[in-house]
């Protein structure tokens, strides 16, 4: 199979690399905000001032101490940071809205709106590349960006996003999120479209008003006698358990800044790009899969396997670097894309 894989041209190029430093120069600035939030200032109790921080919706406050030359460099250095911070951050926002106009015009905005969204909200949170990951069409487009190039439109068009839950972390996704009390995913991308609801006889999916659709997957326990339970992240949002997505689930995975259709970055974090095309390969030959599903999984993990070969050089189809197959499928898959294996190897 051959498939239309058009480069970047030199601007695209340029404009996506001044995408990523931006992104990266409003993450450093929104991260200082964070450790400035609140305010800071004097309270006077019984004929004495005491430096006070209020943080939060119930403006909690906390004593820094009476008013003291120690206290008064406190005050004065948290005014400046905050105030450096706020100039900063307004900076780097009005930059990336002159290269959002910039990416919209040379045609570099790809994401759908729906998935820039959702991302983008779950990645504020702290919560993309460490409890949830993107797989499913979606992740094309990271593959997109991080080679520096376009696949055929068709092999990209979906009206759903799969997010792969990782429940490994859900501690940790409490401790990210919650601050008082756990969040549930549900919420987090109800920040993003409160009209998200989850579909009646699907409890792994969420629909918004325009019927797109977030489906949370996970992988089933180890143990296949034992039911897995839903954790108080999922809520009523439970994930659905596919087989095998421990391949993916252990695949290393890959933060990419992509852009989207509006022109502003959006984060993704997705498997190994090799991985997922042994995966989408793998998809291809179940032949209790639909066919249609069959032969799209087949078309997107050849573009993808040629998208590696022509720009990705640094992520060869050498078995010993997917470990997290089985011996048989790799097997299975080295004979199928033996033409590029061996271009690979050469």
């Amino acid at each position: 199979m051959n498939h239309m894989v058009t480069d970047f041209s030199v601007e695209q190029s340029r404009y996506h690399v001044e995408t990523v430093q931006q992104y990266e120069a409003w993450r450093d600035a929104s991260d200082q905000m964070r450790s400035l939030v609140g305010t800071m200032s004097w309270k006077e109790v019984r004929e004495r001032q005491y430096l006070v921080r209020s943080i939060g919706r119930g403006n909690r406050q906390t004593s820094l101490g009476p008013r003291s030359p120690r206290t008064e460099a406190i005050f004065e250095k948290f005014w400046a940071d905050k105030n450096a911070a706020v100039m900063r951050l307004r900076a780097v926002e009005a930059r990336l809205a002159d290269i959002a106009r910039f990416n919209k015009a040379l045609r570099l905005g790809r994401v759908p709106a729906e998935v820039s969204a959702v991302l983008t909200v779950l990645s504020r949170k702290g919560v993309l590349g460490k409890n949830v990951h993107v797989v499913g069409t979606t992740a094309l487009y990271a593959y997109e960006f991080m080679a520096a190039a376009f696949l055929e439109p068709g092999l990209l068009a979906t009206s759903d996003l799969d997010i792969l839950f990782d429940p490994r972390r859900r501690q940790r996704l409490s401790l990210c999120v919650a601050g008082v009390a756990p969040v549930r995913l549900l919420d987090l991308i109800r920040e993003a479209d409160s009209s998200y609801q989850i579909v009646e006889r699907r409890p792994y999916s969420a629909r918004n008003n325009d019927g797109f659709l977030v489906d949370l997957i996970k992988c089933p326990p180890r143990n296949p006698l034992r039911r897995s339970e839903a954790t108080v992240l999922e809520g009523d949002w439970q994930a659905a358990e596919i087989m095998d997505l421990k391949w993916l689930l252990n695949a290393p995975k890959i933060q990419v800044v992509a852009i989207g259709s509006d022109g502003y970055p959006v984060p993704i974090s997705v498997p190994d790009p090799r991985a997922f095309a042994i995966y989408k390969l793998w998809l291809s030959r179940d032949p209790l899969r639909e066919p249609a599903k069959r032969t799209r999984d087949a078309e997107q993990a050849f573009a993808l396997a040629e998208l590696i070969h022509r720009r990705l050089p640094n992520y060869p189809f050498d078995p010993r670097c997917l470990q997290m197959f089985p011996e048989q499928v790799r097997q299975g898959i080295e004979v199928t894309l033996n033409p590029l294996w061996s271009a690979s190897e050469d």
